[in-house]
This record gives structure tokens, sequence and C-alpha cells, in this order.
């Protein structure tokens, strides 16, 4: 079975790669600019990280900077970047620009607290311990918490 991703990335070389230099036991495709300067490498299909390391290694002696980007079947971001005379992994995170309670508007912020109310008083009532809640709490002290959780995510 194993694990898929694709890739692809732009290495700039300071120096020439020899002809004997091999691409095609890791990358699908792979181009070399006219001037010998720029490598452009993709691939897709079943990621061997050991192949991606061996092939960062042998092109270390040739690379001035660059960088390999890839994505997994399972979502997963990361890349390898060569930096400071060295190549190293590194992984992403995805940051979104807005916050998603822009997308709430008063009304809905205001439907959102009163269906979460509800929700405390029936475990309240109906005597039900929650993970979410600190079993034997009072009202007061869940309503207290479910204030504080939606200031700390920006709906209130």
């Amino acid at each position: 079975m194993g694990y898929y991703a694709s890739g692809d990335g732009l290495i700039k070389l300071k120096t020439a790669l020899p002809e004997e230099f091999q691409f095609h036991d890791v990358f699908d495709e792979f181009d070399l600019s006219e001037d010998g300067k720029d490598l452009y490498v993709s691939y897709s299909g079943k990621y061997h990280e050991e192949d991606i390391y061996d092939l960062c290694e042998r092109l270390e002696p040739y690379t001035d900077k660059g960088y390999i980007n890839f994505s997994g079947e399972d979502g997963c971001v990361w890349r390898f970047i060569y930096i400071d005379g060295g190549w190293r992994e590194e992984s992403a995170r995805v940051v979104y620009e807005s916050d998603p309670a822009v997308i709430l508007s008063d009304v809905d912020k205001e439907e959102l607290i009163g269906q979460l109310i509800d929700c405390v008083e029936d475990v309240i009532s109906e005597g039900k311990p929650s993970d979410v809640f600190i079993e034997g709490a009072n009202y007061d002290q869940l309503s207290s918490r479910l204030t504080d959780t939606l200031v700390k995510w920006h709906i209130l």
C-alpha cells in the first residue's frame, strides 16, 4: 500500500550537475533550464522519504538555494528547503487571514449563544455529566465558563 504524495520545486544551482546525475529514481519530471542554473522538479506517487533525503544529499554540493514542496494524501504539507548550506525538512501549518467568527452575524451569534445556553440548562436539568463541563458545577459556573469560551472564540 504506502503513503502517496505530490510535490514540486525549484532548485537554483551554483554549479552544473554532472551528466550522469540521476533524478528518475525519485522525481517523475525534472527540467533543467537552458543555462543549467534552474532545476524544476515534480513528483506524484508513492512517497519514499529516504529517497528524497538521498536526493537532497546528492544535490547539496551543487545547490545555491531551493525548495521542494509536498502535500500528502492525508492533507499534510511539508517541504525540503536549502538554507545555510544544507537541506532541511519543514512542516507547514495553515493560517487563515480571517477569523472564523467574522462569518457570523450578530443574529447568528445571539442564536448560537441561546442554543449553547439551552444545552447547558439541559445538562443541568437532566443531571448528565459532560466532559465539557465540571461535574457538579452550578449554572453560574457553567455560564461563566461558556461565556469565557465564547469570548476566546471571538464570538462574544
